[in-house]
């Protein structure tokens, strides 16, 4: 199966990393588009301000007041996004995901190619869509990826030679990764716990020095959320959950990573029960989390549910390096008549994937630059036909993304919070305040939503003005209305 000598792998990656390149700079991001991603940028902005609050006007009162800590997610993610953030803004901050892909790359196409095997294999990082969407997002999945695939390298190298060094940096690593994300160190707990049961000379590196990293996120979170253990809320696990998840999470991992799945845990190569065992791991762990995406619709649910496999990518990927030629020899030999046939087959195969991953990188950035330019039309909607310190009433799930002092000054409440006394009082106080509905139709949950809102505008006597009623999609429509009569 060595079709591609190693010299040209690297020129081939080189070109797929570069069509990624040029896509990113010709269709650079220009809005946060998720609300986690701007829950992550709101963090890297008051980490730059040093403070984990804000301090915010209270409409009903006409004094600044502090919010407290506005903090969900562990630190790591704003701590990587906090340079480019100082450097440049928040328009800056998509630099952070872009350039931490790359390095991933690097290290992973490092760790094939120093065990002998085709670096090319790393082009599986690029070919899962989901990796170049979330290459343009200010969120965990690339400084995951990062973590993950640099650490992994470290231990590797660590096993031939230079191992303090190594896995020093592997230990620090594996324990500093859950400062971005707590299930990464899943990927690594196989290996240190193979280390110990194989009593490797100087295990104890990796255990000491992951005890650091994880000393790291400690101290972090103790400085700046005044709480070392301070560890979002996680939303349900259960084996319910396993029937709703197995089949479209083992479709993902099979179909968009050619036959990974399967293919990594066929891998008999250095340290296998460690391989298959972080994969295993990390796949079953991922089947009893309760979280799928499926209130955003079927398309949306795409994207959201499979991200989180990002980080097990590079295994993967190393897995397929040893796997995939060792049964495509299988085969040749059990088929020896046909093997010429067989490889002219496999080569026709495999370069029609690589200008599918090549096609694939390209369109990925150009569509979500295309659906992002509705994100910024109707931030743009919302923003110039509400004053400067605007009370915007809304439901936050649909549109709370729209609001931060990033964008402008408008006081941001939730409609589930706002009943028509405090509406009174508002008024009364500052003249009007506008309820903002932005109507999405993609799922039943959103639907619902959408008639909640409207029962909330119908509780409003008399009528507000209608100021705009735009649709800007077939799923999406805003609406905004003044109020300023007390209701």
């Amino acid at each position: 199966m060595n079709w591609i000598d190693p010299t040209r792998q690297k020129f081939i990656l080189l070109a797929l990393v570069a069509v990624h390149a040029l896509a990113f700079l010709s269709f650079y991001p220009e809005i946060i588009t998720v609300s986690d991603e701007m829950s992550y940028v709101l963090q890297t902005r008051l980490l730059a301000e040093g403070t984990n609050e804000e301090i915010v006007l209270d409409p009903f009162t006409g004094k600044y007041v502090h919010t407290g800590r506005k903090t969900l997610y562990p630190l790591g993610t704003a701590l990587f996004a906090l340079p480019f953030f100082k450097a440049g803004g928040w328009q800056f901050v998509f630099w952070m995901p872009f350039l931490a892909l790359l390095a991933a790359l690097w290290a992973t196409a490092n760790w094939l190619k120093e065990e002998g095997r085709g670096p090319l294999f790393a082009a599986v990082l690029l070919a899962y869509p989901h990796t170049i969407i979330y290459s343009r997002l200010c969120m965990s999945e690339m400084p995951s990826l990062l973590l993950v695939s640099t650490g992994l390298l470290c231990f590797w190298r660590g096993l031939d030679r230079n191992r303090v060094i190594y896995w020093l940096a592997a230990g620090f690593v594996a324990g500093l990764s859950i400062l971005v994300r707590e299930g990464n160190a899943l990927l690594f707990a196989p290996f240190f716990l193979g280390a110990l049961l194989r009593r490797d000379a100087k295990w104890w590196i990796l255990l000491l020095s992951g005890i650091a990293g994880v000393g790291a996120r400690l101290v972090a979170h103790a400085l700046y959320l005044d709480d070392a253990l301070y560890m979002r809320p996680p939303l349900a696990f259960g084996l319910d959950y396993i029937a709703a998840n197995i089949g479209f999470y083992t479709g993902v991992l099979t179909l968009l990573v050619p036959g990974g799945l399967f293919l990594g845990l066929l891998y008999r190569g250095r340290r296998r029960p460690e391989i298959i065992g972080a994969i295993a791991t990390f796949f079953v762990f991922h089947l009893l989390y309760s979280f799928s995406g499926e209130q955003s619709g079927v398309l949306k649910s795409l994207v959201i549910g499979p991200r989180f496999f990002i980080a097990l990518l590079p295994l993967l990927a190393f897995a397929m390096a040893e796997s995939g030629p060792r049964l495509w020899a299988a085969a040749k030999s059990k088929w020896a008549a046909g093997s010429g046939q067989l490889d002219s087959l496999g080569r026709r195969i495999l370069w029609a994937w690589l200008g599918a991953v090549a096609v694939g990188v390209f369109a990925v950035h150009v569509g979500h630059h295309s659906w992002a330019a509705g994100r910024v039309e109707i931030r743009d909607a919302i923003y110039a036909h509400t004053p400067d310190g605007a009370i915007v009433v809304n439901d936050m799930r649909a549109s709370g993304k729209f609001f931060d002092a990033i964008y402008g000054n408008r006081i941001s409440l939730s409609r589930h919070w706002i009943d028509l006394k405090k509406a009174a009082t508002l008024i009364r106080r500052n003249g009007s305040l506008f309820i903002v509905q932005l109507d999405r139709n993609e799922s039943p949950f959103w639907q619902q939503v959408t008639r909640e809102n409207d029962d909330y505008l119908a509780s409003y006597r008399p009528p507000p003005h209608l100021v705009l009623d735009r649709r800007f999609s077939d799923t999406e429509r805003l609406r905004i209305w003044e109020v300023t009569h007390v209701p």
